[in-house]
């Protein structure tokens, strides 16, 4: 009589690579766990947290606590709005893997972005408009971004093709509007209100 059958051992670097490839075989290398998700969520919510507190001042144009802020929001407005979205179709008990390979992927756009900085770099030295060069780049990065998140929709939650990019098109719609929302509107109260008073200084002041 033989004993109970092992579980599959996940493995992450492997699920991640072969999805990035368009493998739809390697979503069966992350956990449907809430303790799988959890874990590929913490580091995307740690990594921002560390660069605003390690930044120098002055090295970005944008606030660190404002970057830290909106980076955080669309992790988890991207979370929330995919189960909202999985709910409607009825595929809620594929979310947590779903999820799960969402989370670990979004290093291959990091790396994406990095590969494009040294593809401008190569292409601008070849002759190439830097501009030119740089859109070109980022527009690829951008396009491989939607396409994963569409095949990872389509596969991991098993919709069809135009529900998948439903999915996508809203998660991407959702979060975009609660970063860029509360942004527009606190600049719109600055501009009623106008610049704050400046105090006067020195012995002559009133």
């Amino acid at each position: 009589m033989s004993g109970p059958v092992a579980p599959p051992r996940r493995n992450v670097l492997r699920g991640i690579v072969l999805c990035a490839i368009g493998r739809r075989e390697g979503l069966e290398w992350f956990g449907d766990t809430r303790h799988a998700f959890i874990s590929s969520l913490l580091p995307l919510l740690l990594f921002p947290l560390l660069r605003a507190v390690l930044l120098p001042p002055g090295q970005s144009e944008v606030p660190r606590g404002t970057l830290l802020l909106a980076t955080i929001t669309v992790v988890l407005a991207s979370a929330v709005l995919s189960h909202l979205m999985a709910t409607w179709f009825r595929r809620e008990p594929l979310w947590l893997r779903y999820a799960t390979a969402v989370n670990w992927t979004t290093w291959v756009l990091q790396l994406a972005v990095l590969l494009a900085i040294v593809a401008t770099a190569g292409l601008a030295s070849a002759g190439l408009p830097p501009t030119v060069a740089l859109i070109a780049c980022f527009a690829a990065v951008g396009l491989y971004g939607l396409w994963l998140q569409w095949f990872l929709a389509r596969h991991g939650l098993r919709l069809g093709p135009g529900r998948a990019l439903l999915v996508v098109l809203a998660v991407n719609a959702g979060a975009a509007a609660l970063v860029a929302v509360p942004e527009v509107a606190l600049r719109e109260a600055m501009l009623l209100n106008g610049p704050a008073p400046v105090p006067a200084s020195g012995p002559f002041k009133t």
